[in-house]
């Protein structure tokens, strides 16, 4: 009985000292969301979702995307935030993170007055017995 206590003391406080696994892992930095994280004038490097990588300066930055302007080409390139896979070192072309996208969210502030209106109208046509929404188009006599 001692001998059993004695070696799960001794298994308990070897697994103790072993360094987790979760430590070893190189640490990432969490996922940015993209249309918060980008400044207009920022050197970037960035993959796309189609794999093919695009290193430049954000331009100007739009609710669905953000424009690179590319300097070997002259131009710059509209590209959509969801199409973005991978932020990149712009020297090293290491992965920095995997950026998130966060659409628009839905708006539904038109709901309720809405809803209100047709309520009311129903209402007042089973009030009328549907004279209401037939004085609307002709004349009530």
């Amino acid at each position: 009985m001692r001998r059993g206590i004695t070696w799960m003391l001794l298994a308990c406080f070897f697994a103790q000292s072993v360094p987790a696994g979760a430590q070893d892992r190189p640490h990432q930095q969490p996922s940015p969301d993209l249309r918060t994280s980008l400044n207009r004038g920022e050197r970037i490097a960035i993959e796309l979702t189609d794999h093919e990588q695009l290193i430049g300066i954000v331009g100007s930055r739009l609710n669905n995307g953000f424009e690179v302007e590319l300097p070997g080409s002259g131009g710059s390139r509209f590209v959509k935030y969801e199409q973005v896979r991978a932020l990149l070192d712009p020297d090293t072309g290491e992965v920095l993170s995997y950026p998130t996208y966060s659409g628009d969210p839905v708006d539904r502030r038109w709901t309720g007055p809405v809803l209100i209106g047709l309520a009311a109208v129903g209402v007042l046509a089973l009030l009328t017995r549907g004279l209401f929404p037939l004085c609307l188009f002709q004349s009530c006599r």
